[in-house]
């Protein structure tokens, strides 16, 4: 049987540093977490990089559902533009960094519900 592997989405700019950052390090010791993240703000950065699990996971799912051929809102291609629809939609829930039980990602990406339908409960826990 064939297995597909899912992308895997750090909720830091690099996932070469998560180790770094676990141990103490600044979020924003990456030259690149602007770029990466999506986050403009220092600040802003260095709080929500520790409680955007949740969207990291769910970037790497549309990372692979881009990669199966579905086309993807645009305006959701980093893990801020995933932070703030989740964040005016009422799905996510901070600052545990999970998504709310049953949250319709189609209707978070602009999907019409009738051709896709993902439900997503849980989340990761701190």
């Amino acid at each position: 049987m064939l297995v597909e592997h899912y992308p895997y989405v750090s909720q830091w700019a690099a996932p070469a540093l998560n180790q770094r950052i676990l141990a103490g390090g600044d979020p924003c010791s990456d030259p690149q977490w602007q770029a990466s993240s999506g986050f403009l703000d220092a600040q802003e950065y260095r709080y929500w990089s520790w409680r955007i699990c949740g969207i990291a996971c769910f970037q790497s799912v549309l990372l692979y559902l881009r990669r199966q051929g579905l086309s993807l809102d645009p305006s959701l291609a980093s893990r801020y533009a995933i932070w703030r629809h989740a964040m005016a939609a009422k799905a996510y829930i901070p600052p545990a960094g999970r998504f709310r039980a049953g949250t319709d990602l189609c209707a978070l990406r602009g999907h019409d519900r009738s051709s896709l339908r993902y439900q997503v409960s849980g989340g990761c826990r701190h």
